[in-house]
């Protein structure tokens, strides 16, 4: 297989220091196939490792850095990649040494077992289990969140959530350590990368979407002017006591699910999250807003009070075995408040997202063969292709009367 940034047999030692360590020999055979498509919307190249050793095997997904000059100095690169590397290495070690402490009865572990990383320039890589082997998937682009996705994924981060408050309360020094080695990725975005700027454009082409759609939406037209002021007013978190470690890119195409069938319904059983370049600390409701704004149905928004509870719910359970009170870790009229205050903060994100659901087979930009000749980002090029209109509009319609029922007291 070709590959962008590694040599096959660059790969392939790679592989061999780390399969060493689990038994395997390394003269076991490796075989490399593509691991992704233009339209998952990945920032890098994933490949699939199958490892063969005997009766001995291994399934390995392997995330490989890009060297192109344009993209990494409109995006915060490196420090994205840091940032994974950080999470596999420390902050998922530590939420699970906090449940083996607390002798938590059956570890809350929704993570790809991690291998080895690498975060030298140009050659930096991360080694993970390939969970499709388990029977995980992603969900189609353009499927929607219903109720059973829904209310599985506020369970995780609530107790996700719960975790990161327990290690913040119980063990602060680690807590701030791990804080002080996170770089905030969206808030570089919005200060210092031009790429920021491009989610204006993302919403400038939903404004155009909507209006050839007869529809004029206020909403629509503010995002337009000021969601890079927005972003960056709400990238200043100094003000919130409240807060804690999150996941940071948590659309669907980073959560992975497995499904059984019961009846011959397929119905949702586990979940593993996956993408954590973004993870940094801030309010929960960052979290939450993003997966729900950028991904849900209908009929999830019509219920959003319901999801909340049963997120609070999970959260305020995980606090307790390690008998801490939620009412005093973090409040629920706080997160109510907060989610009054920051629900922009998932909305503005979720442009590029409607946008990468709204593409049809033959649409898209694939972000291993970008090319302009201007300084236009990938994001850029996103925003200008051609899309399934209908779709887009219909989505974002139900979005915008969604958020006009929170500004109306619906949380209330």
């Amino acid at each position: 297989m070709n590959m962008i940034n590694f040599e096959e047999e660059q790969l392939k030692e790679i592989v061999k220091k780390v399969i060493v360590r689990y038994g395997i020999g390394v003269d076991a055979s490796i075989t490399i196939s593509k691991g992704s498509d233009k339209v998952d919307g990945y920032l890098g190249e994933i490949v699939r490792i199958f490892v063969k050793d005997g009766n001995n095997t291994l399934n390995l997904i392997v995330k490989i850095g890009l060297k192109d000059e344009k993209l990494r100095a409109n995006f915060p690169y490196s420090e994205a990649i840091s940032n994974e590397i950080l999470a596999y290495e420390k902050i998922l070690p530590s939420f699970l040494n906090l449940q083996i402490e607390a002798k938590f009865p059956t570890l809350f572990n929704p993570f790809a077992k991690f291998y080895s990383a690498s975060s030298a320039l140009n050659q930096e890589y991360l080694i993970l289990e390939d969970l499709k082997v388990s029977k995980f998937e992603m969900l189609e682009m353009k499927e929607l969140l219903d109720h059973d996705h829904t209310k599985l994924i506020c369970e995780t981060y609530g107790k996700l959530h719960g975790l990161s408050f327990a290690l913040k309360t119980l063990k602060k020094e680690n807590f701030m350590g791990l804080d002080s080695e996170l770089h905030e990725v969206v808030n570089l975005i919005f200060t210092i990368y031009n790429i920021g700027k491009e989610f204006s454009k993302m919403w400038k082409y939903i404004q155009t979407v909507m209006r050839e759609k007869g529809i004029e939406c206020k909403r629509i037209n503010n995002y337009v002017d000021n969601s890079f002021s927005m972003m960056k007013d709400m990238s200043d978190i100094r003000e919130e006591k409240f807060t804690c470690l999150l996941h940071g890119d948590c659309w669907t195409n980073n959560l992975m699910f497995k499904h059984k069938n019961y009846d011959g319904q397929k119905k949702v059983e586990d979940i593993k999250l996956i993408d954590w370049q973004a993870c940094r600390i801030g309010p929960p409701v960052f979290d939450i807003s993003y997966t729900l704004y950028s991904g849900a149905s209908k009929d999830v928004f019509s219920n959003l009070k319901m999801y909340l509870n049963i997120y609070y719910e999970n959260l305020s359970k995980t606090l307790a075995l390690f008998d801490l009170d939620a009412n005093s870790v973090y409040p629920f009229e706080e997160m109510k408040r907060q989610w009054k205050k920051y629900y922009h903060y998932g909305t503005i994100l979720a442009a590029p997202i409607w946008k990468f659901r709204s593409f049809g087979e033959n649409q898209g930009v694939d972000p291993l063969n970008y090319t302009s000749d201007d300084d236009s980002s990938f994001l850029h090029a996103i925003s200008d292709a051609e899309c399934d209109k209908d779709y887009l509009s219909e989505r974002i319609k139900e979005l915008m009367h969604h958020l006009d029922e929170i500004d109306g007291g619906k949380l209330d």
